[in-house]
């Protein structure tokens, strides 16, 4: 006999995990599935009425910034820590980071298919800080994007290479705000 996971939510709930037995599944969630979960987990306290159900705060900030402590000086992990850095690398992040006083964020998440596929999706938030501290209306921005690329280029750098071109090409109209 297998002992389920079991626990207790933070509400005093009990709640126990059925593994999975089917095997592997198809993946078929569209990008604007993906973009669109994405945007209701960064703005899980902004935009309550948008909550993914059953979700609680404590799990979204354990997906966004990982789950804790893990001995490294960084205290970042969770998809503020993806591999991909498409979107840091799609515009002069040392320029904004100095019109934003280094109070951006990015999320992102970066999935890898067996036969060459890459999906990104990506939230960034690049606001405009005055001197006073304050966030200057209009000016920055903030948005989701996904992307996926299905085939294209001999290997995997070769791909990685095609979808950051395309993020260097639509990054930058994002925050210029010419798209």
């Amino acid at each position: 006999m297998v002992d389920l996971p079991r626990g207790v939510e933070p509400g005093g709930a009990p709640f126990a995990l059925t593994p999975d037995k089917a095997g592997s599944y198809a993946n078929n969630l569209s990008m604007h599935t993906l973009a669109e979960a994405l945007k209701r987990l960064v703005l899980h306290r902004e935009v309550a009425g948008q909550r993914l159900p059953g979700i609680q705060w404590a799990d979204v900030r354990t997906l966004l910034y990982g789950a804790g402590p893990t001995g490294a000086a960084d205290p970042f992990g969770g998809l503020s820590a993806d591999t991909a850095i498409y979107l840091q690398a799609g515009h002069d992040i040392g320029y904004l980071d100095a019109r934003s006083a280094g109070q951006w964020r990015i999320f992102s998440k970066l999935g890898l298919g067996t036969k060459g596929q890459f999906v990104h999706v990506g939230y960034a938030c690049f606001p405009v800080i005055d001197p006073l501290g304050k966030p200057v209306p209009g000016w920055g921005r903030e948005f989701v994007i996904a992307a996926h690329l299905s085939s294209g280029g001999a290997s995997w750098a070769e791909r990685d290479r095609l979808l950051a071109k395309a993020y260097r090409t639509v990054v930058p109209r994002i925050i210029d705000g010419s798209l």
